[in-house]
Formats: C-alpha cells, sequence, structure tokens
C-alpha cells in the first residue's frame, strides 16, 4: 500500500491578510506522490480601530498528483467579524490552486511555480450595517516559492502577483517575503526571521512586517510552532494593532 500522510495543523496567525502564504507551506516544496495533507487553521487580527477584530477559522489540503505536480485548496468555513458595533459571521472566500516543482532542482533546493484562482463565497454587504466576510472579487495569483541551503542556514523567498476582479473592483496587487531560517540541534529547532512586504499597483498603498518564528520538532509527526508579528511600515487604510502566531503539526503514516 502507498504511504499516505495526513497533517492535522491547528494554528492561530494574527495576520491582517488572510491569505498570506508564509503559514500555508511548511516546508516550501511539493509533497511526493499520493501524499496528503490536511490542516486546520484560525487567523485572529486586532484592528486599530475601537473594539474591531477579525476571526478566520478554515481548513486546507494538499494532495501530490506526482513528486513535481501538487493540487491545493483552501476554505475559510467560518468567520467573526467585528468593526464597532457592527458583527458579522458565516463562510469566507474559497481557494485552489496547482503546484509545479520546477525541474532539475533538489529537494533542499528548489523552486516552484503556483497557480491558484480565489472564488468569492464569502458574503459582501449590501447595505449600511453589514459586514462583508469576502472580498467579492475573483483573485488569480501567480506564484514563485523556493529555498536553499547553506550548512544550517535555510533562506526562503516568495512573490507572487495577484489580480482582484468582481464587485466593481480591479486591483493588481503583489506580495512577497524573504525568510532566513536557522536548522538547530540536529533540525529538531527551527529559528526563522522573515520580512515581508506587500503592494498595492492601483492606490501605491502598502505594508511590511518583521516576523519571529520558532519550530520545534518533537519527532517526524508531531511540531509546533509560535512567532510574533512586528509591523513595520503601513499605509493601508485598515491597520492591525498587533500579530500572533502558534501552530500545532500532526503527521500520520
Amino acid at each position: 500500500m502507498k504511504k499516505i500522510t495526513i497533517a492535522i495543523i491547528f494554528g492561530i496567525i494574527l495576520l491582517g491578510n488572510v491569505t498570506g502564504i508564509n503559514a500555508y507551506y511548511l516546508p516550501p516544496r511539493t509533497f511526493h506522490k499520493r501524499i496528503l495533507l490536511l490542516k486546520m487553521f484560525n487567523f485572529y487580527s486586532d484592528f486599530q480601530s475601537d473594539n474591531s477584530f477579525a476571526n478566520v477559522t478554515g481548513f486546507k489540503e494538499q494532495y501530490g498528483i506526482t513528486d513535481n505536480i501538487n493540487i491545493y485548496a483552501k476554505q475559510s468555513v467560518f468567520i467573526y467579524k467585528k468593526m464597532g458595533m457592527k458583527i458579522g459571521k458565516g463562510f469566507g472566500d474559497m481557494r485552489q490552486g496547482i503546484i509545479f516543482k520546477l525541474p532539475g532542482f533538489r529537494k533542499r533546493n528548489n523552486i516552484e511555480a503556483i497557480i491558484s484562482l480565489k472564488i468569492p463565497t464569502g458574503y459582501v454587504a449590501k447595505r449600511n450595517g453589514e459586514i462583508s466576510l469576502g472580498s467579492g472579487t475573483y483573485d488569480t495569483y501567480f506564484e514563485i516559492l523556493g529555498n536553499c541551503f547553506y550548512r544550517l542556514l535555510e533562506l526562503r523567498y516568495y512573490t507572487s502577483f495577484v489580480k482582484k476582479i468582481g464587485n466593481n473592483i480591479n486591483i493588481s496587487e503583489s506580495d512577497n517575503f524573504l525568510t532566513v531560517a536557522g536548522h538547530l540541534f540536529k533540525g529538531k529547532v527551527v529559528l526563522m526571521s522573515s520580512l515581508t512586504y506587500n503592494y498595492r499597483f492601483n492606490n501605491k498603498s502598502y505594508n511590511s512586517t518583521f516576523i519571529e518564528e520558532l519550530l520545534y520538532k518533537f519527532n517526524r509527526r508531531i511540531f509546533i510552532k509560535a512567532g510574533g508579528f512586528i509591523p513595520v511600515e503601513e499605509n493601508n487604510i485598515v491597520k492591525s494593532n498587533y500579530k500572533v502566531l502558534a501552530e500545532f503539526y500532526y503527521f500520520l503514516y
């Protein structure tokens, strides 16, 4: 029987942008053929507006069609959002895509291309007093993700171009991050320092964040990860007061 890997991931990721890719890939690579990843995540963001926050719970799946081609899907199954006196709760947007490992690269030094589409299944506010749970746009992502090693150090990099169309919106964005990771104590501990930079072309708004994360591997099956997010610079309309991260990984072979 072929081996099937099932990973159940419980997370609290406090991000203003819940489509951030940092938490979706560990490590940044395609899985082997017939390996399945199941992930549960929870996002929480506290906004600068008084008594305003968002909490998102959902699932992600990734499956290896071949060793070099994976498919994945992500669903925000429950969103609870509070903006002052307004409250919105319900199903969010869905995203699915395909991941290609580019030929000629090894497991520890690879580049992947990702094409994905977000579908606006979340509710979009139609009148005053309501809160949108989805963007109302069809978002097309073209992404490049990779990593390379030098002894105990690892460099991870990611860049994307995102086109958002629908609901009288036509927006182009770019999301990027650069991570330096140290693999310590024979790989049981991974310390990661990241800098993100997200840019919106239409109104030239941007934000950058410094992220410090620590991953601990109890064994091949059980991982935990925690991190802190420090805003470096923001000029978006909605800003976040704080962002923190905690995740639990379980692999079943």
